[in-house]
């Protein structure tokens, strides 16, 4: 019985990486409350090297998502320099972007500017001085295009640039 506990929250935990990201990360998230109330059952007495690995995913998927947010914002902050140059000035949203600015191997533009943690489209602010283009990040809150440091994740991820 303790076997196939612990084979299901493995199960669970693997389904959950594979699913879009904001799907995974509530995923990983119910698995690990169903880790944190198992404190004496299978995976607190028998699993603990097991315990650990499972604990250890939910991180790594915020890692990689915002490894993924970072990607689609640089692609992003390129297409619209590539706009500045043809147009003379940055597009005033992201939606004034043309299609043709983003590198055509890639994925569809739908997919490019969707934020990997909201599911929503990456945010993109202009001021008199400079264009924000950012994802919300791992605390899945707004920030405003406060970026994060390599020490601390919890802000927005993203780009600033300099009109």
């Amino acid at each position: 019985a303790n076997q196939l506990a612990g084979l299901e929250l493995y199960r669970l935990c693997v389904e959950a990486i594979d699913c879009p990201w904001p799907e995974a990360i509530c995923r990983q998230q119910e698995v690990q409350g169903r880790l944190g109330s198992d404190r004496m059952g299978v995976t607190g007495r028998i699993y603990l090297p097991l315990r650990v690995v499972f604990l250890a995913v939910t991180p790594f998927t915020r890692a990689a998502i915002r490894s993924e947010a970072r990607r689609r914002c640089t692609i992003v902050a390129i297409a619209a320099a590539r706009h500045r140059l043809q147009y003379g000035a940055f597009p005033d949203s992201l939606s004034d972007i043309a299609e043709n600015l983003f590198p055509g191997e890639l994925q569809a533009l739908s997919q490019l500017t969707t934020d990997p943690f909201s599911g929503e489209s990456l945010r993109y602010l202009v001021s008199e001085t400079h264009i924000t283009i950012y994802s919300i990040g791992s605390d899945l809150k707004d920030d405003g295009g406060a970026m994060q440091t390599e020490a601390d994740s919890t802000f927005d991820v993203g780009f600033i640039l300099t009109r």
